[in-house]
C-alpha cells in the first residue's frame, strides 16, 4: 500500500549537517502527515535506512506525528574513516 506523505516543505533549513569532534549528525524533517515508524508496514525503505545507518557504525532515529517527520542519522566519523 503507497500512500503520500502530503509534506510540502522540504527547505535548506529542514535538512542540517552538525559535526561534533567525531560524531555527524544528520537531520532532515517535513511537514507531511506523519506515521508510526514502528509500525509492521511501514515500509522496506525505512528498515533499508536503518540497515544501511548500521553498516556504517550509526544509529537512525524517526520522529513523526500529525505535524512532520523527522529523520535523525548519528554517526561517528572515525567508524566510516577506518574502513577504508
Amino acid at each position: 500500500l503507497m500512500r503520500s506523505s502530503a509534506a510540502s516543505d522540504v527547505y535548506k533549513r529542514q535538512v542540517s549537517m552538525e559535526l561534533d569532534g567525531v560524531i555527524l549528525t544528520i537531520c532532515i524533517m517535513d511537514n507531511g502527515i506523519g506515521f508510526n515508524p514502528s509500525s509492521k508496514h511501514s515500509g522496506i525503505g525505512i528498515q533499508t535506512m536503518r540497515e544501511r545507518a548500521s553498516v556504517v557504525g550509526g544509529e537512525l532515529n524517526i520522529e513523526s506525528n500529525e505535524a512532520g517527520t523527522k529523520v535523525k542519522l548519528v554517526v561517528g566519523i572515525l567508524n566510516a574513516s577506518i574502513r577504508k
